[in-house]
């Protein structure tokens, strides 16, 4: 698959799909609970949206030392109690909610 594909895959995922996914891979899909913070204990956390976009999920890209324009993208979920962070890689996501696209 190329590049271009898997960048349009990711970007047409709706914050619904990332959040069902999250919670099927940790086979919490019925229940609504995800997990309990490291940190805090708590389990409240929220996935950001694009500024304007509420259904749109936040994607942070990491540069790639030593390339050209090359990055990592990264779903952020955050505990809303303490702000702790866990990345999820965006490819790997967008790979298991498409995988006939993929292959």
């Amino acid at each position: 698959m190329s590049n271009n594909t898997l960048q349009e895959l990711t970007l047409a995922l709706s914050s619904d799909d990332v959040i069902g996914f999250l919670l099927k891979t940790l086979g919490h899909e019925d229940s609504k609970k995800f997990l309990d913070c490291v940190v805090c204990g708590k389990d409240d956390w929220q996935l950001r949206s694009y500024p304007g976009e509420n259904g749109r999920p936040l994607l942070l890209a990491q540069p790639i030392p030593y390339s050209k324009n090359l990055a990592c993208w990264y779903f952020p979920i955050s505990c809303k109690n303490c702000g702790y962070t866990i990345y999820f890689d965006a490819q790997t996501v967008a790979e298991k909610l498409n995988p006939k696209e993929v292959n």
